[in-house]
């Protein structure tokens, strides 16, 4: 066979074999519980369907002579966490090894060199362009371009594979834990705290941590969920809804060299409705409140009330935005903040947008890099501009 990247869906793959196979995508309900498994309730995937697909990825499995890769993103196109398939968990630890995310860095940037060169050369302007068009921008991708535009091209644009490190994993676990618990707080079938911690241990479970970090995630994990529990029981809003998602939406973006509509897009831990149409929005936080954080917080919930704004579909308002906080503070306090966009923060944000939309299709950041002298995402462009 050629060298090179041969793309094909696993069902095509049979009866072939390659040195080095990368399996993508291997998050649940890609691959494993296309129908939604709930943790409560009752499985509504059949065993058969399971049986088929654990097959299935099976055949992917053996078709690597050398070694084979496993890749799941971290966050869906909607902006939802995703969780790694629980086929994942099912391989003996013997014959897995899960690297920490900047080791993979490099590995991850020649897979994605070589796809791009199967399609398109990743410096290939044009193409780029087409991307971003069709990506859009999240509030995500917006903050990490601002702290670093390699880290925004090499993770949100072009999404080289990479793997979650332990804290995003326990971020990962406690979004997921939290979607479940306040989609049973709305119906009225409440869980009690020891349900609670269960859920967070049965979604930790189905991660790539290491025995150690596993250990220790869910000890942290559990006591930060039961600090939470005991602190709000039974004062939440109960008209609620969580993940919600926003998608579709535009932003015209004008200025000298190019105008388009940009796509933005959001996904909203939790909404709760103040009246029929006032909401308060709310987003988790997994790690203590830090200082250095505050434009990027205050930034995030003013891109909420943007996407409300824009969104056609529902014609909510956003009252408020609030940070809730699920770990404690120095002090041992459960802190909420929340804030009040005004018209004029709204605005001032449109025309950040603008700006750095016009500077990400222009490719203006082509030959800079940042101010963290350490950081590997302009490293790895220097690698990536000399290379073309």
């Amino acid at each position: 066979m050629k060298s090179g990247v041969r793309l094909m869906t696993a069902h095509k793959s049979k009866g072939l074999e390659f040195d080095y196979v990368y399996i993508v995508g291997a998050f649940d309900g890609h691959w494993g519980n296309k129908t939604r498994r709930n943790y409560f309730n009752t499985i509504s995937n059949t065993e058969t369907g399971i049986s088929d697909e654990r097959r299935l990825f099976y055949v992917a499995l053996t078709r690597g002579r050398v070694a084979v890769t496993i890749i799941y993103g971290k966050e869906g196109n909607d902006g939802r966490e995703l969780l790694p398939t629980q086929f994942i968990g099912e391989i003996s630890d013997e014959f897995k090894k899960v690297e920490r995310a900047d080791e993979m860095v490099n590995t991850a940037f020649h897979f994605a060199e070589s796809v791009a060169h199967t399609h398109h050369k990743i410096s290939n302007k044009k193409y780029l362009q087409d991307l971003f068009i069709e990506q859009g921008l999240s509030v995500t991708s917006l903050n990490n371009y601002l702290k670093c535009p390699w880290e925004y091209f090499f993770v949100n644009l072009i999404r080289l594979p990479k793997a979650q490190n332990k804290h995003q994993i326990y971020g990962t676990a406690i979004h997921e834990t939290l979607r479940t618990f306040f989609n049973k707080y709305r119906e009225e079938n409440d869980m009690d705290k020891k349900s609670l911690l269960d859920l967070f241990e049965f979604n930790l479970n189905r991660s790539l941590l290491a025995p150690k970090d596993f250990k220790d995630t869910l000890k942290k994990g559990k006591e930060a969920l039961e600090g939470y529990f005991d602190t709000y029981n039974g004062q939440w809003n109960r008209n609620l809804l969580t993940e919600y998602s926003i998608r579709g939406v535009h932003l015209k973006v004008a200025k000298d060299s190019q105008d388009f509509d940009l796509l933005l897009k959001g996904n909203l831990d939790r909404i709760e409705f103040l009246t029929d149409r006032e909401i308060k929005v709310i987003d988790y936080k997994t790690g203590k409140k830090k200082s250095e954080n505050k434009d990027n917080y205050h930034r995030q919930l003013t891109f909420y009330k943007l996407l409300i704004e824009l969104d056609e579909k529902k014609k909510y308002l956003m009252k408020f935005g609030e940070l809730d906080f699920i770990e404690q503070d120095d002090k041992g306090r459960y802190k909420k903040e929340s804030f009040e966009i005004s018209d004029e923060e709204v605005l001032e944000l449109k025309k950040l947008i603008n700006e750095k939309a016009q500077e990400i299709y222009n490719l203006d950041f082509w030959d800079k890099n940042c101010d963290d002298e350490k950081c590997q995402y302009c490293e790895l462009s220097r690698s990536l501009i000399k290379k073309y």
